[in-house]
């Protein structure tokens, strides 16, 4: 439901921050009475679970009025299936270069 309201209200991303420190677990399926709910199949931003320590580090300088700015690398998180179009338009950009082939 925390993907789902942040993407209605605009945002491109979410991190979510644990409030335990324990080892983190994937976000997945929620365990929620309703996991089968239309939302969920319509959420189509990225969402991560991040550690308390982060999330308070975060929070604490945002509430200090600092400005935080944060990279965020998902292709770790990509099953190959989604990847593998980029590596076959690459290596077929690669072999039409290597026959010295029009590149469009």
């Amino acid at each position: 439901m925390k993907a789902w309201n942040a993407q209605k209200g605009g945002a491109a991303a979410i991190l979510v921050a644990d409030d335990k420190i324990e080892p983190l677990i994937t976000m997945d399926t929620p365990e929620e009475e309703n996991a089968d709910a239309e939302y969920l199949q319509n959420i189509t931003i990225p969402s991560a679970l991040i550690s308390k320590s982060l999330g308070d580090s975060i929070k604490k300088s945002l509430t200090g009025g600092e400005m935080v700015n944060m990279n965020l690398d998902w292709t770790e998180a990509l099953p190959l299936l989604l990847l593998l179009p980029l590596f076959v338009e690459a290596a077929a950009l690669a072999h039409r270069r290597r026959l010295q082939l029009p590149v469009s």
